[in-house]
């Protein structure tokens, strides 16, 4: 890996998990401030006081019954209010167009846009194309505008890090990056735009960069040989092989298909309830069986000696516990 991401790892697979709470954090619950306003650029009012009625308004038009009523109120706030921004009134307009099934893809899509316009950071335009978009069929045009706001603010997080000569504030630096994320939504855009062999060159660069992030893991054996990857179970991760085997299929390459279907590791929310079915679906049609339990054997090597400290600052070494089963679990704090 190159650039200036590439010394920036830390926890590969934790990580992600953490920036994506994060920031997902900001893309459900944030709240406009008037400073956090000024700063973009929106319609703030100019005393504090102004600003807490604008805020009620537009709490009280969340507030309203959920269904064509709530719509109707947060549309009209949106209206009177153009430059407002709240992620919390766009999550519940969009959330509640979409649950009523009969909306117009292109009206959801433009809130999405409005949603996304004001935010500097990369994560937010794809989770939304990732939310939204291939659920509800919205406008690819729509998601690859946001694909391209997210790899420019992309670009400026890089950019800034380049320019940032300080190696402490680097090492204080915590970044989600969203490489993986992009690559594999563009795979799906093309995919979903019947272009299988672009979909497949593209969504395995996003394996790639997986790879790189430490999404997927190679275990090799004392002859530094490659026994297996091991997937991380990430939803992105079975939405990757997932889209591939689509993909393969599509090309008429039923192998590489079944072997991309077996990747897939499932989980229990409705994202992965979403993937299982998209699973099983084309497990009939590719006539693939469910993949067997995997059983990954190694000769025995002697573990290296080390000694740490204890939580009470007495040195422990590995050699103490000869002959005992040892777990070693790695932790790091930043």
């Amino acid at each position: 890996m190159s650039g200036p991401l590439s010394g920036r790892r830390i926890l590969p697979v934790l990580l992600p998990v953490l920036a994506a709470a994060v920031a997902l954090s900001f893309l459900l619950g944030a709240e406009s401030s008037p400073r956090a306003s000024r700063a973009a650029g929106q319609d703030t009012p100019r005393s504090l006081a102004e600003w807490r009625a604008l805020r009620k308004a537009a709490d009280d038009a969340m507030a309203a019954p959920r269904g064509p009523q709530r719509i109707r109120e947060c549309e009209a706030f949106l209206r009177q209010h153009p430059n407002y921004h709240d992620p919390r009134l766009y999550r519940v307009l969009v959330d509640d167009l979409v649950g009523t099934m009969r909306f117009d893809p292109a009206h959801v899509a433009r809130i999405l846009e409005r949603w996304a316009a004001p935010e500097e950071d990369s994560y937010l335009p794809v989770a939304l194309v990732g939310m939204y978009y291939f659920r509800y069929h919205l406008p690819l045009d729509s998601a690859e505008r946001l694909l391209k706001q997210a790899r420019e603010a992309l670009g400026r997080e890089q950019a800034a890090l380049e320019k940032e000569s300080d190696p402490r504030a680097h090492e204080q630096t915590i970044y989600f990056d969203p490489r993986f994320e992009i690559e594999l939504t563009e795979g799906r855009i093309l995919l979903a735009r019947r272009d299988a062999a672009g979909a497949v060159k593209k969504l395995r660069e996003a394996e790639a960069i997986a790879r790189d992030l430490g999404e997927i893991m190679t275990l090799r054996d004392s002859r530094r040989e490659i026994v297996r990857e091991l997937e991380s179970g990430s939803q992105d991760v079975d939405r990757l092989y997932v889209s591939l085997s689509e993909g393969y299929a599509r090309l008429g390459d039923r192998s590489s298909a079944r072997r991309c279907l077996a990747k897939v590791r499932g989980g229990g929310d409705a994202e992965s309830q979403e993937i299982s079915r998209e699973v099983e679906k084309l497990r009939r049609e590719l006539k693939a069986a469910p993949p067997a339990l995997a059983e990954t054997r190694s000769e025995p090597m002697p573990a290296h000696e080390f000694t740490l400290d204890d939580l009470e600052g007495k040195p422990v070494s590995l050699s103490d516990y000869r002959g005992r089963v040892v777990l070693v679990m790695l932790w790091t704090t930043w």
